[in-house]
């Protein structure tokens, strides 16, 4: 069973390698501005 700093430090190692994969692809800046705007 993992602690809550364990789930923590899972999902935002999870997080940045998802951060990681989308800036390595080529992205129009408007799309990246209307997902923030949608959060």
């Amino acid at each position: 069973m993992f602690s809550s700093y364990e789930k923590w430090r899972f999902q935002a190692e999870a997080n940045d390698e998802a951060e990681r994969l989308l800036s390595s692809q080529p992205m129009p800046s408007t799309a990246e501005d209307i997902n923030m705007n949608d959060l």
